[in-house]
């Protein structure tokens, strides 16, 4: 794995076992997804319309991207091992200043040609990072190698345009004409990443932890369900120090059981049964599993919870913030559609994530899917927490009518999590157990 070699002490890049999890600094990196979430929310929410919408969720797909790659990358390395986490540090400071220009890439306002740059020069430094650590691991391969060199020729091609998306609109005196410009720009970077993914199908070696790869996607979710709480409490903090009354923190409470549900539909059986799924799988059929499944599904699901964020945030200003019209009102603007409309992709991306994984199609899902795109009608005209409350309740109403028709699935789906979880457990205590045959007071 090219030795110890020019980098002392640190020690050589170790490959991925079969049974590898997620290490600790795998979850430190994941800290500068959580702020390039925190900040793709709060610009889009500083004027939130159609455009800045569509920025948005561009940006974020084109962020995602890099993060299937990170976790590319990670299927055939140990992130936190050897000299490989200080490589990584660098990805880490050019992610963090890519989040840190998303605000001017998604106003098309913004003066100056410093976010811009800023975005393009970062995603080339993060992307060089991550193929320079996957060709130091697999060079002597020449399948991975065939396939990291079609990676980066989309990589320097997604930078050529992010680099005309900075540099081409300033030219153009037409305002229209030059946005039109710089969001086609931005969206032909993400038809290419995507499409190159298609288009490499299962050509690489594979996924060879499953377990690794759930649960990196796994915390990744969390890490988006984590930004909707963070909007609750910044949507009801708006007029702090100010008292809070109590319409905002009943809504807040809601808000986060409405939260809770979203994981409950994905993390109680679903993400369980996909996880073994893709453990069962072999050879190509787990990698495009793990693609099309986890890599693109969870797309969808991501950009839902921004969504749902933004909108669950405009319900808790409006019910906090003091204004002339009386709480019952309806709530004005784009908060219901933005609730609703991130329920219902959350679920979607869901159903499909269930059908790639699980070939099963669940009709209560589909009923509720339906309720809530004909529900946002009715919530327009009602009170933002009676639309909130109503909300919740087809999603509560969904997880606990899941936990009723599907008990025996789920019991045993739960049996066998909980069997081999202990049986891990005991397996680990026993490895560990040498550390005391010398310890007297184990005698």
């Amino acid at each position: 794995m090219g030795g110890n070699r020019g980098w002392g002490r640190l020690g050589p890049a170790v490959p991925i076992a079969p049974g590898a999890r997620v290490d600790r600094f795998e979850v430190f990196f994941d800290l500068v997804f959580v702020f390039s979430f925190f900040v793709i929310v709060r610009a889009t929410a500083a004027e939130i319309n159609s455009s800045t919408l569509l920025r948005g969720l561009l940006v974020l797909a084109v962020l995602w991207w890099c993060w299937v790659i990170h976790s590319v990358v990670a299927t055939a390395v140990r992130l936190g091992e050897g000299f490989v986490p200080v490589v990584m540090v660098v990805g880490m400071a050019a992610l963090f200043a890519f989040a840190l220009a998303v605000p001017q890439a998604i106003h098309a306002q913004g003066e100056g040609l410093a976010g811009p740059i800023t975005v393009a020069v970062s995603y080339l430094v993060v992307r060089a990072v991550h193929f320079w650590i996957f060709w130091h691991v697999t060079h002597r391969e020449s399948a991975e190698i065939r396939y990291l060199n079609r990676l980066v020729a989309e990589s320097v091609a997604s930078t050529g345009l992010l680099l005309a998306a900075a540099f081409v609109p300033i030219l153009i005196a037409d305002t229209m004409i030059s946005t039109l410009v710089r969001d086609g720009c931005w969206a032909a970077v993400v038809l290419s990443q995507y499409a190159t993914g298609l288009l490499l199908g299962s050509r690489s070696a594979g996924v060879t932890s499953a377990e690794h790869w759930t649960e990196r996607y796994d915390l990744i979710l969390m890490i988006a369900l984590g930004e909707s709480v963070l909007s609750v409490g910044l949507g009801t903090a708006t007029n702090f120090p100010q008292a809070v009354h109590w319409p905002a923190i009943a809504a807040a409470g809601i808000s986060i059981l409405l939260a809770a549900a979203l994981w409950w539909w994905h993390f109680d059986v679903i993400g369980p049964a996909a996880r073994i799924a893709l453990h069962a799988a072999k050879g190509r059929r787990r990698v495009t599993m793990a693609r099309d499944a986890y890599a693109y599904i969870f797309l969808p699901m991501i950009a839902g919870l921004i969504l749902f964020s933004l909108g669950a945030e405009e319900m808790l200003k409006w019910l906090t913030e003091p204004h002339p019209m009386p709480l019952g009102t309806a709530l004005p603007g784009p908060g219901v559609p933005l609730l609703f409309g991130g329920l219902i992709c959350y679920l979607a991306g869901d159903m499909l994530f269930q059908l790639r994984t699980l070939h099963t199609v669940t009709w209560l899902r589909l009923g509720t899917l339906l309720l809530l795109a004909a529900l946002i009608p009715v919530a327009l005209r009602m009170p933002a927490l009676a639309a909130l409350v109503m909300a919740t309740v087809v999603c509560v109403g969904l997880a606990a009518a899941e936990v009723v028709t599907m008990s025996e699935a789920r019991a045993e789906l739960r049996h066998a999590v909980f069997t081999e979880r202990t049986a891990h457990e005991a397996r680990e205590a026993q490895w560990r157990s040498r550390w005391h045959h010398d310890d007297p007071d184990t005698r």
